[in-house]
């Protein structure tokens, strides 16, 4: 069983984004800071 704030990733996705990304997202590297800066960054290049 699965305790509260964790989840089940298919292989295929993991085999595509790899370990590492997971690792940082679970180190609290996604943060809303992050996404709203990756927002503005992405903006400013088109």
């Amino acid at each position: 069983m699965l305790t509260p704030e964790e989840y089940v990733v298919k292989k295929s996705v993991v085999n595509k984004f790899g370990t590492g990304f997971f690792e940082w997202i679970n180190g609290g590297g996604l943060t809303i800071d992050f996404i709203e800066n990756k927002e503005k960054t992405y903006a400013l290049a088109i």
